[in-house]
Order: structure tokens, then C-alpha cells, then sequence
């Protein structure tokens, strides 16, 4: 019995070269401890590359605007390419008199998955290293071991034996993260790492701005690189008005279907490996998807039809509206497990979305 289209897609394979070198950008850039609020490194790495092929300014939320001139006469077109570069995090909200730390979520958290992991605690003194903690099953009573864990039981450690001790190396409004580190799964076809969402469209837009540079496009095209998206979408709203874009295309993540508990009924086929989703919904140029689709099609780039039937829960919401409205496409990487540490991902899916 012959393959399916999805079981050929997942068979494909990157040259060697091509997915290394996806890989250890991916790496770099998940290495960055940059939550919501607080993306001043990455920014700062953002701007050193582009600064060498693209006209790059920053703006006053710290969004990061990379401009190509197009090769078409005056007046052109202008087409904004965005990805937000913020991850979730965490903020340290009080210190304990045993100098433990109280956090407050920094986007959306799963209170299921936090306990046991590590994390990087980033203050004016430097990276510390801590662990999220609760009281281990031993000492929960029978109807404690029965319930989810709350945001706030959870505390994190940092090795400290009293307030004052800790307040040596951190103070109430520093920021937490997970601990970077970006790793090859099994056979080496799918890679885990924090900061998946949306470092991978990071990745996506900066390798597709250096192409641009050294191919100019026919019109204008800006890259942005936003900042706050896990809060609501801020960054985009202000840069978006400053660029005013014909059109533009969102460079996210979105959640894969093809793991156990998941059902496909409900949530349609989003599979690692199958290419990047294309997303058709309401507020989505429907001249725009299709002529995304026509050009994957004729670039014969395999790519996976996402729905949404409201709003799209990331930036396309807010290009959309801006000023006089905006034409706008979004473009997903299927990601496992989000808003995790372990998210995980096809570099073919990656490549693809390029």
C-alpha cells in the first residue's frame, strides 16, 4: 500500500548543511533570556546582524524595523514581514524571609508543567540559576494530591538562606525565564528548546530579510521584529502604524496536532514535518492567503491549512486594523508542547516556511 501525501511529506530530509545551520541559529536565538517586556539582548544581537544588509532603526517600545528598498519606481508598494521576538516568562513579585521567590506569570503559564523546572533569574548583577519548586507528594495530604497545582504555591529557589542573602543577587521586578537549552530529539529530525515561540519566526525573518537583501524584492519590504506580543500584542500595534504596510505577513508558531491527547476532530491536522500552516479566517486577506498558497504551490513548497473562525490569537488581529486596515496573511511553524521548555520542532517545517 503506497504512502499517503502527509506519510511523503514527513519522509523528506534537509541537506546536511542547510539544517545545521537552522539549528544553530535556533540555538542562538533561544539562548536569549528575553520575556515579554524585557528584550533588550536580543535586540541588541537583532540589530548587530541586520545593521550589516538592512536600513535598521529600533523605535520607542523596542521594536526592531528592518527596511529593503524595492526595485520597482517610486512610488512603491510596501509589504511588512513581522515575527514578535518576546518569550512568556516570569517576574519576581516578593522574597520570602528564607529568601524564596514569589513569581507573577509574564504571559500565558501552565501551572501543570512548571514544577521541577529550572530556570535563569536575570537581575543588575548578573544570570542566577534556580529551580521552581512545591512541596514534593511525600508531605501533600490525599486531598492536595488530587488537585492541579496553582500558580501561586509555586515558589522558585535560588540556593539563598534568607531574604537578605537573596536580595544580594536579586530584588522584587527582576525576570525569570527557563533555563536555555536547545537539543536534538532521537534520530535528529526534531529539536526542543525553550522560546520555540516565536524565536522560530525570528529565525524565519531574519534569514528572509538577509535573502531580500542580496535579491532586492520588487517593492518595499520592512521587517519587524516585535516586542510585548505575549501581553497583548503591543509592540506590532505602534510599528505598525509607523510603517502603514499595504500588506503584510505574520511569521508565528502554531500548535501541532499529532501527539496523543490531541484530537484532530476538533483541532484539524497540523503535523511536524507536512510543511508550514497557512492560515484562512475572517480577518485574514482571503485575496492575500490564496496568493500565498499559488506561490507554494508553484514553488511546489508543501504547506498544511489552518483554520481560525475568530480572531487570529496573534499579531494578524492587530496589523489588520491599523489606520486605514491592512491586508494581512499569517504563516505558522507547527510547534509541540507550547508555552513549555521542551517545545519542539521539524527544521524541515522551518525551511519550508522560508
Amino acid at each position: 500500500m503506497g504512502d499517503t501525501e502527509t506519510e511523503k511529506k514527513k519522509k523528506r530530509q534537509l541537506p546536511g548543511d542547510q539544517k545545521t545551520r537552522i539549528f544553530e541559529l535556533a540555538r542562538q536565538l533561544t539562548s536569549f533570556c528575553c520575556p515579554t517586556g524585557f528584550e533588550d539582548a536580543i535586540r541588541t544581537f537583532l540589530v548587530s546582524r541586520l545593521k550589516i544588509t538592512c536600513n535598521v532603526q529600533t523605535d520607542r517600545m523596542g521594536n526592531v524595523i528592518a527596511g529593503i528598498q524595492g526595485t520597482a519606481p517610486s512610488p512603491r508598494k510596501r509589504i511588512m514581514l513581522s515575527a514578535h521576538l518576546d518569550e512568556i516568562g516570569f517576574m519576581v513579585s516578593y522574597i520570602t524571609k528564607d529568601g524564596f521567590l514569589r513569581i507573577a506569570p509574564l504571559g500565558g503559564q501552565n501551572p501543570r508543567v512548571l514544577a521541577g523546572q529550572r530556570v535563569i533569574v536575570t537581575s543588575s548583577k548578573g544570570e542566577f540559576r534556580g529551580v521552581i519548586a512545591e512541596k514534593p507528594i511525600h508531605l501533600l495530604d490525599e486531598d492536595d494530591r488530587k488537585k492541579l497545582v496553582k500558580q501561586d504555591e509555586l515558589f522558585v529557589d535560588i540556593g539563598a538562606s534568607s531574604k537578605e542573602d537573596a536580595l544580594e543577587i536579586v530584588n522584587i521586578g527582576d525576570f525569570i525565564t527557563f533555563q536555555p537549552q536547545c537539543e536534538w530529539l532521537g534520530k535528529g529530525d526534531v529539536f526542543s528548546c525553550k522560546a520555540a515561540d516565536n524565536r522560530i519566526g525570528v529565525l524565519v525573518l531574519l534569514l528572509a530579510l538577509e535573502h531580500l537583501a542580496a535579491n532586492p524584492p520588487f517593492w518595499d519590504v520592512t521587517g519587524v521584529f516585535s516586542t510585548q506580543e505575549e501581553i497583548g500584542v503591543r509592540g506590532i500595534t505602534t510599528s505598525t502604524y509607523n510603517v502603514d504596510p499595504d500588506a503584510a505577513i505574520v511569521l508565528e508558531t502554531t500548535h501541532a496536532i499529532d501527539y496523543p491527547g490531541i484530537s484532530r476532530e476538533k483541532f484539524g491536522d497540523m503535523d511536524l514535518h507536512a510543511g508550514p500552516g497557512i492560515t484562512i479566517g475572517p480577518n485574514l486577506h482571503p485575496r492575500l492567503v490564496k496568493h500565498v498558497m499559488k506561490t507554494a504551490e508553484s514553488c511546489q513548497i508543501p504547506f498544511q491549512v489552518r483554520v481560525t473562525s475568530g480572531l487570529a490569537s496573534n499579531e494578524a488581529r492587530q496589523i489588520q486594523v491599523t489606520r486605514k486596515g491592512v491586508a494581512t496573511a499569517l504563516i505558522t511553524v507547527p510547534l509541540r508542547y507550547m508555552h513549555t521548555n521542551i517545545e519542539a520542532v521539524s527544521p524541515v517545517d522551518i525551511n519550508d516556511a522560508l
